[in-house]
């Protein structure tokens, strides 16, 4: 998995499997941590923590996938 900072501060993760055709679109989740008085579904540390558990997972099932993540 490699990861790159965007000039307005995100943080991206992509995987792509040995399988996985590099040029495809990928799969993707988003969360972010920032705090907001009425956050919503994509708001909180659990989100982002969720995202990253769903990629180790996949890493770790021996599943061939044919897009990035």
């Amino acid at each position: 998995m490699t990861s790159a900072l965007t000039q307005v501060g995100n943080i991206v993760g992509r995987w792509v499997p040995e399988s996985a055709d590099p040029t495809a679109p990928a799969v993707a989740c988003e969360s972010h941590i920032d705090s907001v008085p009425e956050g919503g579904i994509s708001d909180g540390v659990l989100g982002v923590y969720s995202g990253l558990e769903a990629v180790r997972a996949l890493q770790e099932s021996g599943i061939e996938f044919d897009r990035p993540i």
